[in-house]
């Protein structure tokens, strides 16, 4: 039987969605409540939280916007996390695309996601936390040739 949000299925995974990530949300700020965020590793473990948070969020849910706000928290715990930067510009790149954003703000993010994508360009290594730097040239290029700057794309593709 269909309800007014979509089925009892979708209604299911949303709830349990919401669940997980106030579990997550709630570890956070236990975790930060008890000091363990002045530790390296620890803050490495909570921006690993929260990039898996917005994976979430935006894989399974569907809440772009959510997934952003994840990944700059992800960024503000680990400045040097390529992975997070990757994921912003690919969540930046998808609202920058959307027909309901409107011109101005689209623009505005597709600028985000283009510093993004850099950022993850310059910080890839061969550290866990590091982006595959073949994907954020691919997702780079891709949001170039949304813009309409094809030979910036082409150049980043070679």
């Amino acid at each position: 039987m269909k309800t007014v949000a979509g089925s009892d299925t979708d209604v299911r995974r949303r709830r349990v969605l919401r669940l997980w990530a106030l579990g997550m949300l709630y570890w956070l700020w236990l975790t930060s409540a008890l000091g363990a965020r002045s530790s390296p590793s620890a803050a490495s473990e909570s921006a690993e939280a929260l990039l898996s948070l917005a994976s979430h969020q935006h894989d399974n849910g569907g809440d772009t916007v959510g997934a952003v706000n994840s990944l700059r928290g992800a960024i503000e715990l680990s400045p040097t996390y390529g992975r997070a930067y990757l994921e912003l510009g690919k969540c930046l790149h998808v609202l920058a695309t959307s027909v309901q954003t409107p011109k101005k703000v689209a623009l505005q993010r597709a600028a985000e996601a283009e510093a993004a994508f850099r950022t993850a360009i310059t910080l890839s290594g061969d550290t866990h936390t590091s982006a595959p730097i073949g994907m954020a040239y691919y997702c780079f290029a891709s949001l170039q040739s949304h813009r309409g700057r094809i030979p910036e794309a082409e150049e980043l593709l070679r």
